[in-house]
């Protein structure tokens, strides 16, 4: 008999979204430290997948799917292999970091799990580029339980980009996200790593180079790590052409309603220029957005008719989150499956249509096919 769905308390955390991060950075700087923030601080971008969020642990071996435990006697998580996780040593990965930071009592430290993307869809000619079926590590964790900072002041003094977790109440897990260092060590360790979009470079170039591509929606975004160890880390997407962004485009409509008003350096103007022109091509991209959306359902098709674009997007995304429906059907789990999908939407849409996203899931037909 399956085992019983156990939740974990280690769920990577939403990342912001660049268009309203840096409208807010416009909002709040001026003059030379405007043109820092977009022009010469070096920040560290990787390709964004669209698969599901698979996470392995590095003592114990368990691995986590975006809230639960995967069932450990599985062999395939959303009808794609879990070899690829299984078989990656990311015990060399923390072995690594935790002798270079040299702390004495290993004791305080908790579980190390290492995060990536299972390439379970075979959107963007996955398939022909040869990513189906593998597992591209994007960041890691590590439970501090000493109470205090030495860790974090350890990791960050040796280079790593790594913040409190938000929501982590207790303040124990620190999250590793994507620079350079962590992903030449994890490649060092033979893990498959996202790709590079461009390191050492600035906001400004990265977003210049990688306008054409995001703008014909050959892959669905880009993840920028950004920040400093004095003001701290943040991590923001970029979506590209292919995905609707309804919601970020009042943001960069409203950042060049305001940089137009002002004696601004062109690469700045430029750079919001270059995200309107993104969000406008994935406006003449959304009927053929829906025709996707019917492939990427694991559920009955004919609820991608019945929903308006923001709802169907987050139903299609939740339902990469989890495994397969037919697992839970043959758990008797059905009813607690509907309810994470439930919570999953509402989180994404917001609380205020809960009614509308609760109905549309209780009247999905979920079976063991």
């Amino acid at each position: 008999m399956s085992a019983p769905l156990v939740y974990h308390d280690t769920q990577w955390p939403r990342i912001e979204n660049g268009g309203k991060c840096f409208r807010e950075a416009l909002n709040k700087l001026h003059g030379d430290d405007l043109l820092k923030y977009f022009t010469e601080l070096e920040v560290f971008a990787t390709v964004k997948f669209d698969g599901t969020n698979v996470a392995k642990c590095a003592k114990s071996g368990k691995l986590l799917g975006r809230r639960i435990y995967i069932d450990p006697t599985a062999t395939s998580y959303i009808k794609t292999s879990l070899d690829p996780v299984k078989k990656s040593d990311v015990q060399c990965l923390m072995e690594k970091i935790l002798e270079e930071i040299q702390i004495q009592d290993r004791t305080c430290l908790g579980e190390f799990v290492v995060y990536g993307e299972l390439m379970c869809n075979n959107y963007y000619e996955y398939e022909k580029l040869g990513l189906t079926g593998t597992w591209q590590v994007f960041g890691a964790v590590l439970e501090d339980n000493s109470g205090g900072e030495e860790v974090l002041e350890k990791l960050l003094n040796a280079g790593y980009t790594v913040r409190i977790m938000k929501k982590d109440a207790s303040g124990k897990k620190i999250q590793f996200l994507m620079n350079q260092k962590l992903y030449a060590l994890s490649k060092s360790c033979g893990l498959t790593v996202a790709p590079q979009s461009g390191e050492g470079k600035t906001i400004d170039v990265i977003v210049k180079e990688n306008k054409d591509w995001m703008k014909k929606g050959q892959g669905e975004g880009i993840v920028i790590t950004m920040g400093n160890k004095e003001e701290g880390f943040r991590l923001v997407k970029w979506k590209g052409g292919h995905e609707t962004q309804d919601r970020v485009d009042g943001h960069i409509q409203s950042a060049l309603d305001k940089l137009r008003t002002m004696d601004i350096d062109d690469r700045i103007l430029n750079t919001f220029i270059y995200f309107k022109e993104v969000i406008d091509e994935g406006a003449k991209n959304k009927e053929e957005k829906k025709k996707n959306l019917k492939n990427k359902a694991a559920m009955d098709d004919a609820i991608a008719n019945a929903l308006d674009d923001a709802i169907d997007d987050a139903i299609a995304s939740a339902l990469t989150k989890f495994d397969s429906p037919s697992v839970y059907v043959e758990k008797g789990e059905t009813k607690k499956f509907k309810e994470l999908i439930i919570e999953e939407v509402t989180n994404d849409i917001g609380q205020a249509n809960s009614k509308l996203i609760a109905k549309k899931v209780w009247s999905l037909k979920v079976d063991a096919r």
